[in-house]
């Protein structure tokens, strides 16, 4: 899923463990924002369950964060922030609830 125009979530599924995970990453043609620690997040939560996030000041990605989802629903959430010339803009994603298994 793209956010923004400089970031892609990916969200993997490992059927030997259970275990979701989620990694945001910047991609290498975002510019100056690649290489650079700005606001990046990456989030996961199985229904019912409570989030996992990593949220913070990142050059290439944040995650992988994971969560043991058998059986379960889970949704994931991004975070990127692009700083203009005199502001600054905040990007953020919810998915819905999906890859039931």
């Amino acid at each position: 899923m793209g956010l923004g125009q400089n970031v892609t979530v990916y969200q993997l599924y490992s059927s030997s463990t259970g275990n979701n995970c989620v990694v945001t990453l910047k991609h290498e043609n975002a510019g100056a924002y690649y290489g650079t620690a700005t606001g990046l997040g990456a989030g996961i939560q199985a229904e019912g369950g409570s989030w996992k996030k990593d949220d913070g000041d990142y050059k290439y990605y944040a995650g992988p964060v994971y969560v043991y989802a058998s059986g379960k629903c889970v949704r994931f959430w991004a975070h990127y922030q692009e700083l203009g010339a005199s502001s600054i803009h905040e990007w953020y994603h919810t998915s819905t609830y999906g890859n039931c298994g």
